[in-house]
């Protein structure tokens, strides 16, 4: 099939997503080999890696990250130094195809395509699609050659992945240590340490003590870079007057796509379901065919009509009621021996017992229609609107390019050519990424196109809805750290917040000392006017407990607590909690063996994900002073 493709295609693409659990190369994406390519980024020994393969992961780093962070700016992305990860993707991969290499590992030819035949983005109808697999790849632009040796390495390093990851052992002790951890439940008395019962205690903050706050906490009052963009929207239905269909270019079309529209044979029929019993013998079929046989000599004798035999016998309670009447059913839709049957009939004739998945039917010809070429006179209306939709959106597409041609070339904005042209404008107030407005009305992906371009650059044109979508970068404001003016109400808040977390904490602390000199709980809440909550049982895997925030740390720190009675001090951003563990409730056989399967296949995946990652960390020792990276191209 490859190789068919081979040689009847002009060009084609792939981007595969590498396999991996925990490591970073998860993250990977396959690229293209082209002539424009040709500097090396990185050298593993002999193997040099395209700059093309490097642009791939960095891109794909950076679609990760900004889909994980909706709010993560350039400035951020900058810090976290994507193009080093890019760097180190790329190592981790080729240094497991070395190690396919050392372990015998390959991929064949008959893999390789079984791998695109099964692909669900190929197939139509659960079948393999030439068409799809065609287009996909052409419109990704990748020789052939390319596109196998691409999908063949991919397939290897899952391949080397899943022969590394058997050495992974789990011990049975491991996971019944696991288990009584994970399925042990307990119960807490929780006192709320909220911030807001101790404000009061607290004088004013002091010039000095906000200052030293804001240098403290400096970037957490940084302003994001926002953008402001102007979208242009073409609407194909404002085109449509302009658009002059004749009829030559009707009948054209008809005569071209005249197969579209063969009308086939159908039928209207009545029938009556002779049923299949449950467990069904030789013998009862042989009895269901007999009675559908003496249903059927009734019927033509007179004895009974054929609507009251249906309403009898049949086993089809959707149309029992109606004397066994079925819709106008074309050959398509009909069972193939139904079919054959109805052929054979005349109007008001009955057939002998014909033999279908559901059993026996007798069915009776109400009226036919036999295939047939809609003529044009039917079809006019919609081969006119096929031509206009194509029409309109190839002006729009025309008046689009021009637009965008004319903003990049000269000193006029998009938005006033647009508007000399009678087009929609939306100027989009300034947002950040991550926050959307929702005071224009515009697609999301629109929107967010924004964030990939520079001040005064224009973007890509959006297609949807039979609407074009064109816009400008018109304003783009960087980060910046405000003076403490610009936000002294936030940071007196956030001084009086911590301040107040702070005296919280220490009175927790001075009230785990109560407790531990045998004070009640109770009188300790009384005495702070707070109250005490009593949570359900919970496991250590719980995340949400009624009527308390910040769980995970609680639930952590609760586990801690070795008896009841005991007591931990929890800390929290927005208050902290002070646990007193009530119960410890072990679990029960039948909870350990229903969460056993569970449990042991995650403890399986994460000394599975361990062992790769020492394996590769093995092989970077080893090749350490043999990887060479050409940093100029960084």
């Amino acid at each position: 099939m490859l190789r068919y493709m081979r040689e009847n295609v002009g060009s084609w693409a792939i981007r595969i997503l590498l396999f991996g659990i925990a490591i970073v190369f998860a993250f990977w994406g396959i690229g293209s080999y082209s002539d424009r390519d040709i500097n090396t980024i990185l050298t593993i020994d002999k193997v040099r890696v395209p700059y093309s393969e490097y642009r791939d992961a960095y891109n794909a780093l950076i679609e990760t990250y900004r889909n994980l962070y909706d709010q993560i700016d350039s400035e951020t992305l900058k810090n976290i130094d994507i193009k080093e990860q890019a760097v180190e993707t790329l190592v981790d991969r080729y240094l497991l195809l070395e190690a396919a290499k050392r372990l015998n590992v390959s991929v064949s030819t008959d893999e390789v395509e079984a791998a695109v035949v099964q692909n669900p983005s190929f197939q139509e109808g659960g079948v393999f699609s030439p068409r799809l697999f065609q287009a996909y790849l052409d419109y990704n632009r990748m020789t052939p050659d390319a596109f196998e040796a691409s999908l063949s390495r991919d397939l290897t390093i899952t391949k080397v992945t899943d022969l590394i990851q058997l050495s992974a052992v789990v011990t049975p002790q491991e996971i019944e240590d696991n288990l009584d951890l994970l399925t042990r439940q307990i119960t807490l008395n929780v006192v709320t340490l909220d911030p807001n019962l101790f404000i009061r205690r607290l004088s004013p903050p002091s010039e000095e003590e906000l200052l030293d706050f804001y240098d403290e906490n400096i970037e957490n009052y940084r302003v994001p870079e926002k953008f402001t963009q102007a979208v242009t929207i073409i609407d194909t239905e404002d085109l449509e007057a302009g658009v002059r269909i004749d009829e030559e270019e009707i009948e054209e079309l008809y005569a071209e796509r005249e197969k579209d529209y063969i009308e086939p044979a159908s039928f209207k029929l009545r029938h009556i379901l002779f049923a299949f019993p449950a467990n069904a013998t030789a013998e009862s079929i042989a009895a269901t065919r007999l009675r559908a046989e003496e249903v059927a000599d009734d019927i033509r004798e007179g004895v009974i009509s054929f609507e009251e035999a249906a309403g009898k016998w049949s086993g089809d309670t959707n149309t029992s009621g109606t004397g066994g009447e079925l819709p106008y059913m074309s050959e398509d839709e009909l069972d193939p021996a139904l079919v054959d049957a109805a052929l054979s009939l005349e109007k008001g004739e009955i057939s002998e017992p014909v033999p279908t998945s559901r059993g026996f039917e007798l069915i009776g010809v109400v009226e036919k229609k036999e295939e047939r070429v809609k003529p044009l006179a039917e079809v006019r209306d919609e081969i006119r609107a096929l031509i206009m939709e194509d029409r309109v959106l190839e002006a729009a597409y025309d008046l689009a390019d021009d637009l965008i041609e004319e903003a990049q070339g000269g000193d006029t904005t998009l938005q006033d050519l647009a508007r000399e042209e009678g087009l929609t404008v939306v100027v989009t107030p300034p947002f950040p990424r991550g926050r959307i407005p929702r005071t224009v009305d515009l697609p999301s992906s629109v929107l967010k196109a924004v964030f990939d371009t520079e001040e005064g650059e224009v973007g890509d044109v959006y297609e949807l809805g039979g609407r074009l979508y064109l816009f400008q970068n018109i304003a783009r404001t960087e980060s910046y750290l405000p003076d403490l003016e610009e936000v002294r109400d936030e940071v007196s808040a956030g001084l009086i917040i911590k301040r107040s977390l702070d005296l919280a904490l220490q009175e927790g602390e001075e009230m785990i000392g109560r407790l531990q000199e045998g004070e009640t709980l109770k009188a300790i809440a009384r005495q702070l006017g707070a109250s005490i909550e009593t949570t359900p049982p919970f496991t250590i895997l719980e995340r949400s407990l009624p009527g308390l925030t910040e769980v995970e740390d609680l639930v952590r720190d609760a586990f801690t607590i070795s008896e009841p009675g005991g007591a931990v001090l929890v800390e929290g951003k927005q208050g902290h909690y002070l646990a007193v563990l009530k119960e410890i409730i072990p679990p029960t056989e039948e909870e350990k063996n229903a969460a056993r399967e569970s449990i042991e296949n995650a403890l399986r995946i994460q000394r599975e994900s361990d062992t790769l990652a020492s394996y590769v960390q093995v092989l970077r020792e080893e090749y350490e002073d043999r990887i060479q990276v050409n940093r100029d191209l960084l």
